[in-house]
């Protein structure tokens, strides 16, 4: 009766010797099932994610030295918003951000030196030394629901521990009120790959009424940072990492056809 059922759901005479064939086809079905299940398993990112900063031209540098004054740059980009605001603050030794124009942004702190680094996006205003929490006009980082983390992709990272903070700013909001969220990189000589920052439930308001937003380089209690540090992050955006109730059904419905076609070899074999 299942045999029955499965032909005429999916076709008839000759359709349905080759669908038979191919469950019987035990090997071949396992490359198959893969294939789908990285399709059907890919998160809803793909049509929901939100790039904030792929960090491509054109290229930025900002340096800082020992006790200087904040160093900042503002540059016209196709970012979030419009436009991407850096500013690097420092009270002891070197700090340089540079965004190369060949789409990473890279942050470097000279051993013993003490740095913060702040990539602001905020709207087209001209302004890297105020936040304008109305800049980006409300805008909904979770895409009704749909993304649940920040992404940092194609990070590498060497030196001593370190922190990341997403800043959010409600939109119209007091530039001193304001949701973190964040994580924090251990000391490393070589980590490569991406990091996740997840939204949590705490800035959920926030987060789908955005007026600015800050990407900060910091400690872990948020003050420029001490020690050699070498970062490098490919792009910035807000990301869903959960399948899809439907992505996770179908991932099953092709893991019975999967065991079903063993079965039936497994069958066939005996009744050979």
């Amino acid at each position: 009766m299942r045999d029955a059922i499965c032909s005429r759901s999916v076709t008839t005479g000759r359709s349905a010797q080759r669908f038979h064939t191919l469950f019987s086809n035990s090997k071949l079905m396992q490359r198959v099932f893969l294939a789908a299940l990285a399709v059907v398993l890919a998160p809803v990112a793909a049509s929901a994610a939100v790039t904030i900063d792929t960090f491509s031209a054109p290229p930025q540098t900002v340096i800082t030295s020992d006790g200087g004054s904040p160093q900042q740059n503002t540059v016209v980009t196709g970012v979030l918003g419009g436009e991407r605001d850096l500013r690097i603050t420092g009270t002891r030794g070197e700090g340089r951000v540079n965004q190369f124009g060949n789409d990473a942004l890279n942050f470097v702190q000279v051993s013993g030196g003490t740095a913060l680094l702040r990539s602001v996006y905020d709207g087209i205003d001209g302004d890297a030394a105020t936040i304008n929490t109305s800049g980006l006009g409300g805008f909904d980082l979770t895409q009704g629901g749909a993304n649940d983390s920040f992404l940092l992709s194609d990070v590498t990272y060497s030196g001593v521990a370190l922190r990341l903070i997403v800043r959010v700013f409600e939109q119209g909001a007091l530039s001193t009120v304001f949701t973190d969220f964040s994580t924090v990189l251990p000391a490393a000589s070589d980590f490569v790959g991406p990091v996740f920052i997840p939204f949590g439930t705490a800035g959920a308001g926030v987060l789908s009424n955005v007026g600015a937003i800050e990407l900060r380089i910091s400690d872990d209690s948020d003050t420029p940072r001490t020690g050699g540090q070498n970062l490098t992050i490919g792009t910035f955006a807000a990301v869903a990492t959960v399948p899809e109730p439907m992505s996770l059904t179908l991932a099953g419905l092709l893991g019975v056809g999967l065991c079903g076609g063993a079965y039936r070899r497994r069958k066939q074999g005996v009744a050979a």
